[in-house]
């Protein structure tokens, strides 16, 4: 009688074991890695809408003829429209042109300037320090306008009358 060659029962039982092994740490390293993206990418988005807000307001306050603060609201005059800016605690909104943008930051701090003097009341600036809060940090965001005097007697005459 002729012998086949094949496993043993105890041969393949050790393989399944060890298949298994191998299936269960690749699903847990699957697990770990799909978590670290999830992490990876949240703070990726967190930190991308950061600098979106910084560019906002970096030309917010660049192409604007007239910034005026009002209350919790800045408002950036410019020739063809009107940007305003409302701090309101829990998040920051932005509205142009009849379009609204919800930005959730908290905001810790505002501090308003007109040449080096801080701004307690309503009126013209030229300088603002935005300190928001992200997880446990915060970012400090200073923003700065220069303006001409043309722009600045322009401002005073519409004012006086």
């Amino acid at each position: 009688m002729k012998k086949l060659k094949a496993f043993t029962l105890i041969e393949l039982i050790v393989v399944l074991i060890l298949s298994g092994l191998v299936v269960c740490s690749a699903g847990v390293l699957y697990y770990y890695a799909q978590r670290n993206f999830q992490i990876y990418k949240s703070s990726n988005e967190l930190l991308l809408n950061t600098a979106k807000l910084k560019m906002l307001l970096d030309n917010d306050f660049f192409r604007s003829k007239i910034i005026e603060k009002s209350g919790d609201e800045v408002m950036f005059i410019n020739d063809s429209n009107i940007v305003k800016i409302i701090f309101n605690g829990s998040n920051i909104i932005r509205i142009q042109n009849e379009v609204s943008d919800n930005l959730p930051y908290r905001q810790s701090n505002v501090e308003f300037f007109m040449n080096s003097n801080e701004v307690k009341t309503d009126g013209l600036i030229d300088e603002m320090i935005l300190t928001i809060s992200l997880n446990d940090s915060t970012i400090k965001y200073h923003f700065l306008k220069e303006y001409d005097a043309v722009q600045l007697m322009h401002k005073n005459r519409i004012g006086n009358i």
